[in-house]
């Protein structure tokens, strides 16, 4: 799935990417994402992919739908 670079559409994939997102410490409780903690954690990942990921996922309401998108948003960075 990551090494192709798609992503099923189904609630427990997007859950599961939120529950790492929450274990890794790359959401917070209120479901804003911890740009520091990313950028140290994460080889090549910059504050300004995790803004412009952040504004492509910003308005979804439901949690694990965010991180989902923010994460496939992410996920086009590594392409190539």
């Amino acid at each position: 799935m990551w090494t192709e670079g798609k992503y099923a559409d189904n609630k427990q994939l997007k859950c599961y990417i939120e529950c790492m997102y929450s274990t890794l410490n790359f959401i917070d409780n209120d479901g804003e994402f911890v740009k520091d903690k990313m950028v140290e954690s994460v080889e090549k990942v910059t504050t300004e992919m995790i803004d412009v990921c952040n504004d492509k996922a910003k308005n979804i309401e439901e949690r694990c739908e965010k991180v989902y998108q923010f994460d496939a948003c992410m996920l086009k960075y590594f392409e190539s």
